[in-house]
């Protein structure tokens, strides 16, 4: 009885200890396989997210560029049509003019994703002049709340006979 229970011990012993092993292997393949995933999907997230460039990176690739000047720096809207479009743009602060004008400066391969984007662009800004405000709409509402003329009651009872 004694030698069975310890060969059931030892068969135990090396099966938990196989198991291991098969455990530990399947994990460092699975961490292997998520390395590699990880490093695909930068490439792909790089690839579709190019970074943004210099003037003289824009010069090197391509000599049309266009730029605008512009007086206000409210551009950062157009920074998603213009990743939807394909453009690639840098802004240039011009200090010598009181106040500072701004240079844009874009780089696209087709003039219709140019103007495409600008399109888009200037009707989302021009929605958004458009939109009225909610809080104005509000007190408007409570204005005129306010001029309804109230119910009168009156508190007066008359005993009738």
């Amino acid at each position: 009885m004694q030698e069975e229970v310890e060969n059931r011990t030892f068969n135990l012993v090396i099966s938990t200890s196989k198991l291991s092993a098969r455990t530990m292997w399947v994990g460092w393949q699975n961490i292997h396989r998520n390395r590699k995933q990880m490093k695909m999907n930068k490439r792909i997230e790089k690839a579709n997210n190019p970074q943004k460039k210099t003037v003289k990176q824009l010069m090197k690739e391509s000599k049309h560029l266009s730029n605008i000047e512009i007086s206000e720096t409210d551009i950062s809207g157009f920074e998603r049509f213009a990743r939807k479009h394909h453009i690639d743009y840098e802004i240039k602060k011009d200090d010598g003019v009181e106040p500072p004008k701004y240079l844009v400066f874009f780089k696209s391969k087709d003039s219709k994703d140019m103007s495409k984007a600008f399109k888009e662009y200037l009707s989302s800004v021009m929605e958004k002049d458009e939109r009225k405000s909610a809080l104005s709409e509000l007190r408007k509402m409570v204005e005129k709340v306010k001029s309804i003329p109230r119910k009168v009651r009156n508190k007066d009872k008359e005993q009738s006979l």
